[in-house]
């Protein structure tokens, strides 16, 4: 019994049987991934021991990044929460330097709020959300990265169908989530114009135009990136296996 070590935090996520079976850990590696690396174990575990420390310190300093930057929205929020109830005197010295500092962060907010209908004064609990928010995606992207920088280079090693699988789990992966992201942002009132919906709208409209003229039209819903998300998932599945 074999295992591969997982490039975050270097603790055993799978391990490949002896008949060829992966026993997946629910907090390791995808299934998907492993298929293109578990025919080279060893080459996973040799790559992985030099490379994991590095990304682990990484992971580490950016834990620490990510709670420094929650603990400092909190403690803005919670300050300009403070004066906006007058609970610190909003005509004084501390008034006014609390405003100097988190007027920076919470006008944006506020504008946006004020521009889709909402109330400005729940800017500071939007500063909280976003940068939790932010810091779980920043968190999951840097795992995810390290991951997949171990399954490159074993796959790089391994055959040419292993490098074609990752390209189509990654090409597919990136569609579904260009989806989900232009879906949000219209949900906020982003257009399909604002400059960083651009990429998301052009990686997606190209196969989200027929399916609307094909698509029956349901009041004001538009259905088709919910069908357009379950066909990436098919044709991923379909493509995935036959590789």
């Amino acid at each position: 019994m074999r295992q591969i070590i997982m490039t975050a935090d270097r603790k055993p996520s799978a391990l490949t049987l002896p008949d060829g079976q992966v026993y997946v850990n629910s907090m390791g590696l995808a299934p998907r991934t492993l298929k293109a690396t578990h025919h080279e174990v060893a080459l996973c575990r040799r790559v992985g021991a030099g490379e994991a420390p590095m990304t682990a310190d990484l992971l580490v300093f950016l834990r620490a990044l990510v709670f420094a930057a929650a603990v400092l929205a909190a403690a803005a929020a919670l300050a300009a929460i403070a004066v906006q109830k007058r609970t610190i005197n909003p005509f004084g010295r501390p008034a006014r330097l609390i405003r100097r500092l988190t007027d920076p962060l919470l006008l944006p907010i506020e504008r946006r709020l004020l521009r889709t209908g909402m109330n400005p004064q729940h800017a500071p609990w939007w500063l909280v959300g976003m940068t939790f928010f932010a810091g779980i995606l920043v968190l999951s992207l840097a795992g995810w990265l390290g991951v997949q920088a171990l399954a490159v280079r074993a796959a790089a090693q391994h055959s040419g169908s292993s490098v074609a699988y990752l390209l189509v789990d990654w090409t597919l992966g990136l569609m579904g989530i260009a989806l989900i992201v232009r879906v949000l942002g219209s949900w906020v009132g982003a257009s399909a114009y604002t400059w960083w919906m651009r990429p998301f709208v052009l990686a997606t409209e190209w196969f989200l135009a027929p399916l609307r003229r094909i698509l029956p039209s349901f009041a004001m819903f538009d259905i088709s990136p919910v069908v357009a998300w379950f066909l990436i998932q098919l044709i991923r599945s379909a493509l995935l296996g036959a590789l």
